[in-house]
């Protein structure tokens, strides 16, 4: 099994224009068919659950929340959530990707990409996974119709999103270095002068 050290510089590596399009794609696509799938059948006005962004923070639901929705939308409305819920899983793996490759240009651009420091990358991935589980968890929810799977979902997206702020927290102010530091790399011909990214040493 990889240490978190290697996983990390394993991310640094990727951490290229390229892979960072290519999720983001990914990311666009899943995340549109999810909330507009998401809202279509649990409604606007209510909290999306499980299937909420992982930029979006609900800090838990109940199984009352849940259960007052799901009794209302019938046998193809579940259908149609587990689809959705599946999608999630594409939606979570993506963003979790792109905020550990922005924290790893970040951290690269502003002179921290060694360890233990550059291991701030793997952040997005732990809130992920808390998010997967809780995903899952709500998917046997609606198949079984379990209060107690629902509850603990329940419970997991707390601490969900309590990891995802803080992995928010070093996006928005890794970036920030990121940008000063390529607006000075750009010489007065607008040509830019030294690598975006740089591989982690």
């Amino acid at each position: 099994m990889s240490s978190p050290v290697e996983l990390s510089t394993r991310m640094a590596a990727l951490a290229t224009w390229r892979s960072f399009t290519t999720a983001a794609v990914a990311q666009l696509a899943a995340l549109s068919f999810v909330r507009r799938g998401s809202a279509l059948i649990l409604g606007k006005a209510v909290p999306q659950f499980a299937y909420a962004p992982s930029t979006m923070l609900t800090f838990g639901y109940s199984a009352d929340q849940v259960f007052s929705v799901l009794n209302t939308v019938g046998g193809f409305g579940k259908l149609c959530l587990l689809i959705i819920g599946v999608v999630n899983f594409i939606l979570i793996a993506a963003t979790a990707f792109n905020l550990s490759i922005l924290t790893s240009v970040g951290l690269q651009s502003s002179g921290f990409a060694k360890s233990p420091v550059n291991q701030i990358n793997l952040l997005p991935f732990a809130a992920a996974a808390l998010h997967v589980l809780e995903n899952a968890l709500f998917i046997l929810s609606i198949v079984s119709s379990s209060r107690a799977l629902t509850s603990l979902a329940g419970t997991l997206s707390i601490f969900r999103d309590l990891a995802g702020l803080a992995a928010l927290i070093v996006v928005f102010v890794s970036v920030p270095l990121f940008l000063a530091h390529w607006s000075k790399s750009i010489g007065r011909d607008g040509r830019q002068r030294v690598q975006i990214v740089k591989k982690a040493e």
